[in-house]
């Protein structure tokens, strides 16, 4: 019996003490300063005046786990809720931009950013819309994103997550990445960037 618990307990102390830290998202690309402002459409600092969650089409490629998944994937129109937020522009560092300005951002997704009405963010944003279509083309494809556009007609050209630096100016401790901005459009150059450990 003393075997047993000893072993249960070395068990959970490896189980809670030797895990490493799991990040479940990864953007999937260079993520410095440098990258994603360049990358980027619309650079902006601003002021969130309005929040709200609607819906957005987009056109995905669907996993299945079947037979099925020997024939050619067929691309299918997806709904997902996003957030549409309205900014009132407080300073543009890239792009054309506005007064107020809009983007949109994943609501149900580890890239979601927070967004209050009220507070100031550094905003890097890309844009998406509309869907790319080739005027010869009038296959199934090309159907589907005339479809997906003309759902999204209402909705803001640009979106942002948390992959793009995109951050809560009053909450942030650490402003190297508008710092960064900030030097790279005075001087022309960018710092090279600082190491994580």
């Amino acid at each position: 019996m003393k075997k047993i618990v000893s072993i249960t307990f070395c068990l959970l102390y490896l189980l809670i003490f030797s895990t490493s830290k799991i990040n479940a998202c990864s953007c999937g690309f260079d993520t410095d300063t440098k990258s994603i402002f360049s990358r980027s459409d619309a650079v902006f600092i601003g002021k969130v005046l309005k929040v709200e969650t609607v819906k957005e089409a987009g056109l995905i490629l669907p996993f299945k786990e079947t037979k099925e998944d020997l024939k050619p994937a067929r691309w299918e129109k997806e709904i997902r809720k996003v957030q549409s937020v309205t900014f009132q522009v407080i300073e543009s560092l890239k792009g054309t931009i506005e007064n107020t300005f809009a983007v949109t951002s994943p609501v149900d997704s580890c890239f979601k950013i927070a967004f209050v009405i009220g507070r100031s963010y550094l905003v890097l944003a890309r844009k998406i819309r509309p869907q790319t279509i080739k005027e010869t083309d009038e296959s199934y494809e090309k159907r589907l994103k005339d479809r997906v556009n003309k759902f999204n007609q209402n909705l803001s050209f640009y979106r942002t997550d948390a992959c793009d630096l995109t951050y809560n100016l009053e909450s942030r401790e650490n402003e190297n990445e508008l710092q960064e901005i900030r030097n790279f459009l005075k001087n022309g150059t960018w710092s090279e960037p600082k190491k994580t450990p």
